[in-house]
């Protein structure tokens, strides 16, 4: 079997009242994944909006750095791996709109050192090799915490210069692992961007019209990243590998840019109750989802489920979603 999760933390939005705890994060998050999955089983887990902190202490030196990913790694046992991409941080990105907030806000003395919000991947699948040479020293188990993912950026060059989502860098996280059964394949994880004041129930609003826009062309990114790893696989003679895709994608079911995705890859169905078939709190819309490529048909049919039995409020403003192939 192999169990496929994503989950958008929402920047751990219900605890930004208090200074942020990733080790609390990711306690929570902990919890509420294993209520439906087993992490002794094949797994991999794609996050967005996750985090990372540095305070500076008393002593003017800098703290132990905690990040989300790798707590929640140690949580899901020693056989995970986790790589987390700081999308947007306090160096590169030092606006005041975004890191002046109760959750990087320190308390009892201490400053805020460093701080980072990203995506990130964990699975407990070994590292596969990529379909095109490596040089000679290149071994995919040297780094024992690392899934070694190739990360490219899928939105249109910036420098975050409006210091809200509308300039947000957007990245796509690529991955190659290994399954027992099912041998090598791709997990993708990402985030699609959303702009300011969109109506998000009214797909004419022309604010919804130009959000829609910029996600087609981050999903027609997507799309070029997979066409490219296909020509690799035919350039070397491999059999082409089951894709998964994962993430928030700020869209839809049949809306334009998922169409897109569904010319090359099959959006998994959910089988929750059409009433209860919502992943963001707020909007109750469906935008968190898994997708999968997959030519040589390798894994078998599988559903999508949506996490509705937990309580979220005192993490994020949405539902993580799941899918097991067995």
């Amino acid at each position: 079997m192999l169990q496929v999760m994503t989950y958008n933390l929402g920047g751990a939005k219900k605890l930004r009242r208090s200074p942020l705890r990733p080790d609390k994060v990711a306690e929570d998050t902990c919890h509420t994944l294993c209520t439906v999955i087993d992490p002794q089983q094949p797994t991999l887990i794609g996050l967005q909006e996750a985090g990372s902190v540095q305070w500076t202490e008393l002593t003017d030196t800098p703290g132990t750095s905690e990040e989300t990913c790798s707590a929640l790694q140690s949580r899901l046992g020693d056989t995970y791996r986790s790589d987390f991409l700081p999308v947007l941080n306090t160096r590169m990105y030092p606006h005041a709109g975004l890191w002046d907030r109760a959750a990087y806000t320190p308390e009892n003395g201490r400053r805020l050192h460093y701080a980072a919000e990203g995506n990130g991947m964990l699975s407990n699948l070994r590292p596969a090799p990529w379909p095109w040479k490596h040089h000679t020293g290149h071994n995919p188990d040297d780094d024992a915490a690392s899934l070694h993912p190739i990360i490219t950026q899928i939105s249109t060059a910036t420098i975050y210069s409006t210091g809200n989502r509308d300039s947000e860098p957007r990245y796509l996280m690529v991955a190659s692992v290994n399954h027992p059964t099912y041998g090598d394949l791709y997990f993708m994880n990402t985030h699609i961007g959303t702009i300011t004041g969109e109506n998000r129930h009214n797909s004419t609003d022309p604010r919804s019209m130009e959000g829609e826009h910029i996600r087609a062309n981050q999903v027609r990114e997507i799309l070029r990243v997979t066409q490219e790893l296909r020509a690799a696989e035919e350039h070397y003679r491999k059999r082409p590998r089951p894709i998964i895709l994962a993430g928030d994608f700020n869209a839809v079911p049949d809306s334009k840019p998922i169409m897109a995705l569904r010319q090359v890859f099959n959006l998994l169905p959910v089988d929750t109750p059409p009433d209860n078939r919502w992943t963001h709190c707020v909007h109750h819309l469906l935008i968190d989802h898994i997708l999968v490529s997959d030519p040589a048909g390798v894994l078998p049919p599988g559903h999508a489920h949506i996490i509705t039995d937990e309580p979220f409020d005192d993490l994020s403003d949405h539902r993580a979603v799941y899918a097991v192939f067995e």
